[in-house]
Formats: C-alpha cells, structure tokens, sequence
C-alpha cells in the first residue's frame, strides 16, 4: 500500500463523520488518490513532492476525461482534498499545500483555465401549473379512450397508460423537489 493511500485510509477513519455527512469527499479524495497512482505522475509515495501544481494537473486530467466539467464540480473536487490536506497538516504527515495559496484566486484561475460552465438555475413549472397540465393530460387520454379503438383494444389501451405515465414524470422531474413534495 503506498503512502498517500495509507493516508487516505486514515482519514476515512479519523473523519468518520464528516464523510457519513458528506460522501462526495470520499469520491473526490478517492479520485486524487488515482491520479497520483498514475504511471506519468506517480506521486502516491512521495508526499513531499505533491503540491498545488499536482492539484492542479488532477483538475486538468479529470477535466481532460470529461468527469470534472462544471465549477461546481471543481469546488468540490478542491473542497475535498483540502480538507484532506487539512487533516494531514494537523497530524503532521504532510504540509498543507493550500496554506501559502489564495483559494478564491486559486478556483477562479482553474474555471478560466479549463472553461468550466458556471451553475445553472433550471427552469421549473408552479405546482398549480403542473396540476392544471396533468388534469387536462388525463381528461384528453380519457377522451381518447371511450372513442372506439377497435381490434387492439388493450394494447392501445396500455401504450395509453404508458404514455401518460411518461408525460407526467418528463413534466415533474424537472421540477425542483420542494415543488414535487407539494402537489398533492
């Protein structure tokens, strides 16, 4: 096992409760680790040698293989191996890399950088409006039905419920969950 790993596994179990809370630091951490086990970095057993210029690179390659694409991504890709390199300044295994760094300066360069799209607000329906659609959805499928349908009846019949079941989740699933929770 090399040593950054080893450093990992202790984090993970020093800092129990942060990643029960927050399981997206286990994932980012996990990626590092991977990346600095790369053949053409292989920084896992040198420590020492990691610094924000590693941190960096990480960003690129991930971004480079179109897993880190988004700033907020980014931030939580940094957020995670700097509390990471929070721990390991504490116990003493390594230097905190981030200490000497403007952060704020730090992301903003990476999203010019690299790019990377800035958070979207998603459109989203009222609640009243959703109902109105799926009300009027149901009568005009209900409509339809008691017209004759002839010899496949049944199978028109469950395409009909198919159809209107997708209508309604492509209607509600891009609601935001506050609103989903309130139609009633």
């Amino acid at each position: 096992m090399d040593v950054m790993q080893k450093f990992k596994n202790e984090f993970f179990e020093d800092r129990k409760d942060l990643l029960t809370k927050n399981y997206v630091y286990l994932n980012h951490i996990t990626k590092f680790i991977k990346y600095l086990r790369l053949p053409e970095v292989q920084l896992s057993n040198a420590p020492a040698r990691i610094n924000i210029n590693a941190v960096e690179e990480c960003i690129r390659y991930y971004h480079d293989g179109g897993e880190l694409n988004s700033r907020s991504t980014m931030e939580s890709h940094l957020e995670s191996v700097r509390n990471f390199y929070d721990y390991l300044g504490e116990t003493g295994k390594a230097t905190d890399i981030f200490s000497n760094y403007n952060y704020s300066k730090f992301k903003d360069e990476i999203v010019e950088r690299y790019r990377l799209l800035e958070p979207v607000e998603r459109g989203s329906y009222k609640c009243e409006d959703i109902k109105t659609i799926l009300t009027e959805l149901d009568k005009a499928i209900d409509n339809f039905q008691n017209e004759s349908a002839g010899i496949r009846e049944e199978e028109r019949y469950l395409q009909r419920i198919i159809l209107r079941l997708f209508i309604k989740l492509t209607l509600i699933a891009p609601a935001k969950r506050s609103i989903v929770t309130s139609i009633k």
